[in-house]
């Protein structure tokens, strides 16, 4: 699960451009651009490993900050929760 770093370094390392960074940490895909690439720089870059590759799309998983993994885990081992700073 994607830790929403300040400097993601998955960005960095994309040579496509297809991940921004966002101002209040983490990343957004930018899919147009995202070309798949076979090298996985974007993924092997992760240092929490917390970026995955879609099996279907080849695309890389993005956290969207959707909540829904905390309302469908059976477990109760997500939650999802807005912090007011």
């Amino acid at each position: 699960m994607c830790r929403f770093c300040r400097e993601p370094e998955c960005a960095i390392a994309c040579p496509h451009n297809a991940l921004l960074p966002l101002p209040e940490g983490g990343i957004t895909l930018i899919a147009e651009k995202c070309r798949g690439c076979e090298t996985f720089d974007c993924i092997k870059a992760c240092k929490l490993e917390a970026l995955a590759l879609d099996g279907r799309t080849g695309l890389p998983v993005i956290c969207d900050r959707c909540g829904d993994c905390g309302k469908f885990c059976p477990h109760n081992v997500f939650r999802y929760e807005e912090i007011k700073l």
